[in-house]
């Protein structure tokens, strides 16, 4: 095929001559490959995109067991509030006598211990930030009665009540157990 073009630096026109180029083998390839990385980017932008759905799902949950707290905690005030008042004002707690090794329990605040039989280790939970328990051994028999925690009593990892009618009162203050 055959042009005239007006050459700037040569003022006569002269036909150029233009080839049609055809793909090669590997201007193909190159072809291919920047298909597939097109393919991949859509891809990569499709599951960012859902990513970011799946992100908001997740921050509409938190938001609403968020506002399930703040309920859940407006509940637990209002019940201790009616405890006391269904009580005539004083606060009721949990006893409960034991006369075997036991673990301490959610609602457990005093617990007695009869060590007549043999002897007996309350197990204190996991620590709990302001959590308080009393442990009082009721019998007057040789065997042994101990307090155990996984975080420390005092700085020991058990403590012992020796005497008939001794107590030990203990709290928290989330990562060790103190005798008030």
């Amino acid at each position: 095929m055959q042009q005239r073009q007006s050459n700037p630096l040569n003022q006569s026109s002269q036909p150029v001559r233009r080839e049609q180029v055809t793909p090669g083998p590997v201007r193909a390839a190159s072809v291919k490959q920047v298909n597939a990385l097109s393919e991949r980017v859509d891809a990569a932008e499709a599951s960012i995109t859902a990513l970011d759905s799946r992100a908001d799902a997740l921050e509409a949950g938190v938001v609403a067991l968020d506002g399930r707290l703040d309920t859940a905690e407006a509940d637990i005030d209002a019940l201790q509030a009616a405890m006391v008042a269904a009580h005539d004002g004083h606060l009721t707690l949990s006893v409960r006598a034991v006369t075997a090794n036991t673990a301490v329990n959610a609602t457990d605040y005093l617990i007695l211990v009869d060590a007549t039989a043999g002897n007996v280790t309350v197990t204190m939970p996991a620590p709990q930030n302001g959590r308080q328990l009393c442990v009082k051994r009721i019998d007057a028999s040789a065997n042994t009665v101990s307090i155990a925690a996984a975080a420390n009593i005092d700085g020991a990892a058990s403590k012992a009540i020796t005497p008939q009618y001794a107590s030990l009162t203990v709290m928290c203050d989330g990562a060790t157990w103190w005798i008030v």
